[in-house]
């Protein structure tokens, strides 16, 4: 007798403690049609199932529903990637245009300060006695220019 009072209140035990501990299950759809079941409440963007719709197939309006959701998405994401695209394209066209004005100021400046550096002269050749007479054959007239105020290396010659 004592053994079944001892296994009546061990199973009356588990009973209780079963009923104690028991937490509500929700059902419900993730974004890629997986169905999940949690102790937690889903997020609330997600549709809520209850335990009778477990197993349960969606209907052909819900599927076309889904994919023009995922549909929508996937456009709205490829177009945020075109955004992105342009105004990357715009800032390395922008950056390649202040190289370029800063290239070609700077190659201003140089030109600019050799122009400074060089002095330029005109120099004419004597022209060449032929014979004992009068013939004199002119010599030819030269632009020269030196750097360093005329006192350097010649940088050009040119016959005018």
């Amino acid at each position: 007798m004592k053994v079944r009072i001892t296994i009546m209140c061990i199973l009356l035990s588990m009973l209780v403690a079963s009923s104690v501990y028991a937490q509500k299950v929700y059902y419900w759809k993730d974004e890629k049609g997986v169905m999940n079941a949690t102790t937690t409440p889903p997020p609330d963007n997600i549709k809520n199932f209850d335990a009778d719709n477990w197993g349960k197939r969606d209907s052909p309006e819900e599927i076309q529903r889904y994919q023009a959701e995922q549909k929508a998405k996937e456009q709205r994401r490829e177009a945020e990637l075109h955004q992105k695209q342009q105004i990357n394209r715009a800032q390395e066209e922008a950056q390649k245009q202040k190289d370029r004005q800063q290239a070609q100021q700077e190659a201003r400046q140089q030109q600019q300060k050799a122009q400074e550096e060089i002095k330029c002269y005109t120099q004419q050749d004597p022209g060449i006695l032929v014979g004992s007479g009068p013939v004199v054959i002119p010599g030819a007239s030269y632009r020269i220019c030196r750097d360093k105020n005329g006192k350097g290396k010649i940088v050009s010659k040119e016959r005018l």
